[in-house]
């Protein structure tokens, strides 16, 4: 007999978590499930605390001996994938004891609902709600009939990762390229799956979430994913290198392209997708618009740094040339900035010596 859900977990040393995680999925009313815990080589007891902690649940172990990255590790799950839904939940996420059998009703009962997700809370270390709840959460529906219009709802009004840890129908994900490596990668995933299916919030389950690093103010939870984003730390590497620099310095400018990607190989007729890179860069432009300037603020010091230590003969300066100029056109493709010009100009010259 097929199984019908797969719950998929990325990991990577969550000893402490995983337990309560585990445990709240052995309470669920609806049974037709397997746990599929992608581990991405934890040094702790997370694998060996999961599987003594399941009850009369098929859970599978995909370990791997190096760490590839968060950002990684989830697509090697979605890609190994074989149930008809999927759920995906953090491995720091308490689940209602309903939660499967809510989200799992809401796609049995609409074949054009591609996935759903439930309202969440924060809560403390003993899982009492946290005294202070985000205010900017939006918990919502995309049911238009367009997918442009879906998509660009979701641009507008994802905030929080519940919409990204949702239940999906294998098919949906199936269409989907992977998530991106940038600032917002959940943001672009679940906008890409609402182009092909209607996107359900359940109002009766509900997840109990971990507080975040950061989610003290809106300013430290910023800075806490731009490091995220950073290559070093994937990969486990110490500091912050000059190589790994690139990969965090313009986390809106990232979240533009890597929408602005997606949005042009969409599984759409050209009209459509014509439709969508229109209307969803105009949304994001709208929503995120105000904070590109503080990206340049960061970038453009950098930059000219960049430009007057460069040495034609140093490949590792020259490489490092080769970044700032693609953040540069990145960046003038959204915004003009006559110093930004004028270092790319010193930068071009130099780089085609």
């Amino acid at each position: 007999m097929t199984t019908k859900i797969e719950v998929c977990i990325p990991a990577w040393n969550e000893a402490e978590n995983i337990a309560a995680t585990i445990d709240a999925l052995n309470k669920q009313t609806f049974r037709d499930f397997r746990i599929s815990l992608f581990d991405n080589n934890s040094d702790d007891a997370t694998i060996d605390i999961a599987r003594e902690t399941v009850r009369d649940i098929d859970l599978r172990v995909y370990g791997r001996t190096h760490n590839i990255g968060q950002n990684a590790n989830i697509n090697r799950m979605v890609l190994n994938t074989e149930c008809e839904f999927v759920a995906l939940v953090s491995a720091n996420d308490l689940v209602s004891e309903n939660y499967l059998e809510e989200l799992h009703g809401e796609l049995d009962r609409d074949p054009g609902v591609g996935s759903a997700y439930s309202h969440a809370i924060y809560v403390d270390d003993n899982g009492a709600p946290f005294p202070s709840q985000p205010t900017n959460w939006e918990f919502f529906s995309l049911l238009h009939d367009d997918p442009v219009v879906r998509a660009r709802g979701s641009i507008e009004k994802y905030c929080q990762a519940t919409n990204f840890f949702a239940l999906y129908r294998k098919s949906i994900l199936d269409r989907m390229q992977p998530q991106p490596f940038c600032y917002g990668g959940d943001h672009i995933f679940a906008c890409e799956a609402a182009l092909y299916g209607k996107v359900v919030c359940n109002t009766t389950a509900s997840v109990r979430r971990s507080v975040p690093p950061g989610a003290e103010s809106a300013g430290k939870r910023i800075d806490h994913l731009i490091r995220l984003f950073s290559m070093d730390q994937q990969r486990g590497l110490q500091g912050n290198s000059k190589m790994g620099a690139f990969d965090r310095i313009t986390p809106l400018f990232d979240m533009f392209h890597g929408y602005l990607e997606m949005l042009r190989l969409s599984d759409l007729p050209h009209d459509d997708r014509a439709r969508l890179v229109n209307a969803g860069g105009e949304a994001f432009l709208r929503r995120y618009g105000g904070g590109l300037d503080s990206d340049l603020k960061r970038f453009k010091p950098i930059a000219k740094q960049i430009a007057e230590a460069v040495q034609s003969n140093d490949i590792l300066t020259r490489m490092m040339a080769r970044h700032a100029l693609r953040k540069i056109d990145e960046c003038l493709f959204i915004k003009h900035d006559a110093e930004l010009v004028e270092i790319r100009t010193r930068l071009s010259n130099v780089y085609c010596v």
